[in-house]
């Protein structure tokens, strides 16, 4: 599985975002200042629009144009555990803006594992 990831910790001229222990932030509920944070983090590796961050959006429920979520490496590795899959291995990529885990299926159904 891949998907796009954030540091733990971003702290730049425009504030701090500390995301420490597995947090995550829901894109629709950011505040102004989150939003400039991680548009300045962002921005040193990328210049492209950031829907619903750096370019408005209205979000709804059936459109997945703009990012939602914006995951730690650790939330990545929680949330595929607490769905019963063993996380084999994890690698950064997209220059650390994303994160690629190798999942394994657990062998584990509705919360019990079987075989």
């Amino acid at each position: 599985m891949t998907t796009a990831s954030i540091p733990d910790r971003i702290e730049n001229d425009a504030g701090t975002i500390d995301l420490a222990g597995g947090e995550v932030l829901f894109v629709p509920a950011m505040t102004e200042q989150q939003k400039a944070v991680f548009t300045q983090h962002y921005a040193r590796k990328n210049r492209s629009p950031i829907w619903g961050i750096n370019k408005p959006y209205e979000f709804n429920d059936t459109d997945y144009t703009p990012w939602w979520w914006l995951f730690t490496e650790r939330a990545l590795v929680e949330m595929a555990t607490s769905a019963g899959w063993v996380v084999e291995d994890v690698q950064p990529n997209w220059a650390g803006r994303a994160h690629t885990l190798l999942l394994k299926n657990s062998g584990r159904r509705d919360g019990v594992t079987v075989g």
